[in-house]
């Protein structure tokens, strides 16, 4: 068996890759902090995603595997990155092309119906922003609230009306109910009754 750790990392914004390094590798390029301050001075932001066995040999089929696996607990972990060296990068700032960014809101209409809606990052771009989308949102709802945001990787299945993830998006839930289930006024929401006249 061999023991390899994994790294992500963006040589420009939406151009990362997934590197390998076994144990040899790391020895050769002078031991882990060698290899992480190498991958710092090439790289706008970069992770470490963990360490995995994999058979001796011809393990491409493995290594793809574990490849996707270790990405998807990254996202699931809000894809945590380190700042690097190159301009343009920075702690947090991340642009995927192995995955899609969805906006989370707890939405009521203006008939009292709760529900869970999602936006995809790109409709959000395609409409001229959060605050664009927030607005729109604000027409037709009595009170709505952004719970967060997911990546999801793009070789499972997108989020859909039919199809939401509660695994994922159970944690977004759990921490808006601890804080107290903030809303944001919608346009639909009841206004103050005004008192009528005594005649």
């Amino acid at each position: 068996m061999a023991r390899i750790r994994f790294y992500v990392c963006c040589r420009e914004i939406g151009n990362e890759k997934v590197i390998p390094f076994d144990e040899p590798g790391l020895k050769d390029n002078g031991g882990v902090e060698a290899v992480e301050e190498m991958i710092r001075a090439s790289s706008q932001w970069y992770a470490l995603l963990g360490e995995q066995e994999l058979p001796d040999g011809d393990n491409q089929d493995s290594m793809a595997l574990t490849v996707f696996a270790l990405l998807e607990t990254w996202l699931e972990k809000d894809a945590p990155t380190i700042k690097g060296a190159l301009d343009g990068g920075g702690t947090g700032i991340v642009s995927l092309k192995c995955a899609r960014r969805y906006f989370f809101y707890k939405f009521c209409s203006g008939g009292g119906q709760e529900e869970l809606i999602f936006q995809s990052e790109a409709n959000v771009e395609k409409h001229g922003g959060i605050q664009a989308i927030e607005s729109e949102m604000s027409e037709r709802a009595s009170w709505f609230f952004r719970l967060g945001t997911l990546w999801f990787p793009t070789w499972v299945e997108e989020p859909s009306k039919g199809n939401i993830p509660y695994r994922r998006v159970k944690p977004l839930l759990d921490a808006w109910f601890e804080s107290g289930s903030p809303r944001k006024p919608g346009k639909l929401g009841q206004k103050p009754k005004v008192a009528s006249k005594a005649n």
